[in-house]
């Protein structure tokens, strides 16, 4: 499961990588730093929703709509990964499959909500 998701989420990480090493100037690289730090203590925080389950929040579409698609991308890797490996969130074994599954559907339901032509045209591309 491990490797499968990794082969998944490793060519999408690597293409976030490769843009924004084109697109991303050296002044966005700390507002990605703190923007990571902030929503990485927004997800921390459990509350219960019923039956023994609890809940936390999602910033993957925050950061989409503040970053664009690939900043999304990278900073939401990154955040999942450190929580996994650090805190025991999500379990090992599911490393790859968090950044695929919450990098998808977080990071869609950002792109939706971005009216710029570049968020449109993303939008495409993407599905």
């Amino acid at each position: 499961m491990v490797i499968m998701g990794w082969a998944l989420a490793l060519p999408v990480i690597a293409l976030a990588i490769y843009k924004l090493n084109k697109t991303v100037d050296e002044r966005m690289v700390p507002f990605m730093a703190i923007l990571a730090a902030g929503i990485f203590v927004a997800q921390m925080l459990n509350f219960p929703i019923g039956g023994g389950t609890t809940g936390h929040l999602i910033g993957a579409a925050l950061a989409v709509v503040l970053l664009g698609l690939y900043g999304g991308i990278l900073v939401m890797t990154t955040i999942l990964v450190i929580q996994c490996l650090i805190f025991g969130d999500g379990g090992a074994d599911r490393t790859g499959t968090q950044p695929s599954q919450h990098g998808r559907g977080g990071t869609s339901g950002g792109l939706w909500r971005t009216s710029s032509a570049e968020g449109s045209q993303v939008v495409k591309q993407f599905l």
